[in-house]
C-alpha cells in the first residue's frame, strides 16, 4: 500500500495477501537512542 504515514505511533494495518500475491516485505528503521536520560524533580520545599 502506497501512501502511508511516517507519523511517530502512526496505527499499522496488516491485511492478509490475497491468493495470488506473494506477501510483503516491511522495513522498520531503527531510531537512536536518547544522548542523555532528563531528572525528574520537585520544585516543592
Amino acid at each position: 500500500m502506497t501512501g502511508g504515514s511516517k507519523k511517530s505511533w502512526a496505527p499499522v494495518l496488516q491485511l492478509s495477501c490475497g491468493q495470488d500475491e506473494s506477501g510483503q516485505t516491511f522495513r522498520f528503521d531503527p531510531v537512536p537512542s536518547p544522548s542523555a536520560v532528563p531528572s525528574i524533580s520537585s520544585k516543592d520545599g
